[in-house]
């Protein structure tokens, strides 16, 4: 984590077999997270979207179309701000394909 600067702007691109990073990195990451974790019901919906929510991830929707637009917009955004934004490439789920990131995080920067 030594390339991570320790202020201003710039975007940590994890990859799912690590979700570890923000307890190492020495300032606040903020997480684009899926929008259903926010909307959640009874008492599991409810800790989790406290728990988001008190981790500032900001709910992004990943239904298709102009959601993955307005999802870049908001990573721009933050990133303007001077927030560290954390992401989790889509495929860097997938092992077999670890390394290999899609365009979201570059387009971001």
């Amino acid at each position: 984590m030594r390339h991570v600067p320790t202020s201003g702007p710039a975007i940590l691109a994890s990859n799912h077999t690590s979700f570890y990073d923000w307890l190492v990195v020495r300032r606040r990451i903020i997480f684009l997270a899926k929008s259903s974790y926010f909307t959640g019901r009874g008492l599991r919906g409810r800790l989790r979207r406290h728990f988001f929510t008190a981790c500032r991830q900001v709910p992004v929707d990943r239904s298709g179309g102009g959601a993955g637009e307005a999802a870049l917009r908001t990573a721009v955004r933050l990133v303007g701000e001077g927030q560290l934004l954390g992401v989790f490439p889509p495929r860097a789920r997938a092992p077999r394909m670890a390394g290999s990131t899609g365009a979201g995080p570059a387009w971001s920067a």
